[in-house]
């Protein structure tokens, strides 16, 4: 039975965060006409976003469990989190592309936790990555964290 919940919760986690990294012809057109830091911070997230869709087909079955695949992509998102990942949202860099939300400059405090605890749990998932039963516990956490920062200082994408 507990195995049963922590599948459950792992696909509620998996489909909030691929739901957000799923994207419509308007989404692809605003990636391709953004400039700057809001392009860099676009290309960022769209890195962390393949390496979670890797891990989560992992999850699902759908491709083998890989440890090394599981290691490189801990390793993209925790080498481009923390100060890396709050250095691309400078006060004022929104334009009609960003998904940001200005809720991020109102409560940099929230915002830079989060960046600084992608980062530590990406370092998590990358040390587990050797043992498939540490993987998923450590994935989880690292999408929990994924998915406090989207529901408070990213828009709703819609379909």
């Amino acid at each position: 039975m507990k195995r049963v919940s922590v599948v459950l919760c792992v696909v509620l986690s998996i489909s909030v965060v691929a739901g957000g990294a799923i994207f419509g012809a308007a989404h692809l057109k605003a990636h391709e006409d953004a400039t700057g830091i809001v392009k860099e911070r676009m290309d960022n997230m769209k890195s962390f976003g393949k390496a979670v869709g890797a891990m989560s087909d992992m999850i699902k079955g759908t491709i083998a469990y890989d440890g090394l695949a599981v290691r490189q992509g801990a390793k993209t998102i925790r080498s481009h989190s923390g100060d890396e990942l709050i250095a691309l949202f400078p006060e004022g860099s929104m334009d009609e592309h960003s998904e940001a939300l200005p809720t991020i400059w109102q409560d940099w405090t929230r915002f830079s936790d989060l960046a600084a605890k992608l980062q530590t749990r990406a370092g998590a998932l990358e040390a587990a990555a050797d043992s498939q039963a540490a993987f998923m516990p450590a994935f989880i956490d690292l999408t929990d964290t994924c998915t406090a920062c989207h529901t408070k200082f990213r828009q709703k994408q819609e379909d």
